[in-house]
């Protein structure tokens, strides 16, 4: 009788309401999850990820070395590029080994005519013979600058380069004298035809002071073209 007196809602009045029990399935829910969720979404723990990672940090170091491997490289050949370029462009055939092509002027010069074996006299003497001569043009026994009206100068048969200056052989060098009242411009190391009297000098083959000369010397400017044209 007892429990039938009892209303039918009485005994889940007891009972904790539906919001508490959502309450704490609500307050357990995020952690369990978080925890899952750590293992479900491997974003920082992929070990494929960490590999990837790792081989574009291995690219980006590898390009960077390659790159101050080169900047290095390059430093370091500059200057014997630069040496090599100042060479080939300032490279001037050597006429001294050069001899006048068959059926040429007669006249012409022959360099290596002029060695001195004996270091004493050349071996062809013939002082006051009249040649044209081709050499470049240097600077003499008196400064000069470069445009300076001139009446003397040396003539080489080689003009050095940038970095390594001609030969000055005595027996390698014309003293060229122009004529009277005649001047020139001189220019180093340009390529020109000297016309004149041609003389020799006693002295040693290897000094610094030339074994010749040429007088009463006129001169004209010449073009590389000419050497292959006259002289093989």
């Amino acid at each position: 009788m007892s429990g039938r007196g009892h209303q039918p809602g009485s005994e889940t009045a007891h009972l904790p309401p539906t919001a508490r029990h959502g309450s704490f399935i609500a307050a357990i829910r995020p952690p369990v999850g978080n925890y899952f969720g750590a293992a479900a979404h491997p974003g920082n723990f992929d070990p494929v990820g960490g590999r990837t990672l790792a081989r574009r940090k291995l690219a980006i170091s590898s390009r960077r070395e390659i790159g101050t491997l080169v900047l290095v490289l390059v430093a370091g050949l500059a200057p014997a590029l630069g040496v090599m370029i100042g060479i080939a462009a300032t490279l001037q055939p050597d006429l001294s080994n050069l001899s006048p092509v068959h059926g040429a002027d007669p006249a012409l010069l022959n360099w290596s005519g002029l060695l001195r074996e004996d270091h004493s006299t050349p071996p062809n003497p013939g002082a006051g013979v009249e040649v044209r001569a081709l050499g470049y043009m240097m600077e003499g026994k008196r400064a000069a600058a470069e445009g300076q009206w001139v009446r003397e100068f040396y003539l080489l048969p080689d003009a050095g380069n940038l970095f390594h200056p001609a030969h000055r052989d005595g027996d390698q060098m014309i003293a060229v004298h122009l004529a009277d009242g005649a001047r020139v411009r001189f220019s180093s190391r340009a390529l020109v035809w000297v016309w004149g009297s041609l003389q020799w000098l006693p002295g040693d083959a290897e000094g610094a002071k030339p074994l010749y000369t040429l007088e009463r010397a006129r001169v004209q400017a010449a073009e590389k073209g000419e050497i292959r044209r006259y002289f093989r």
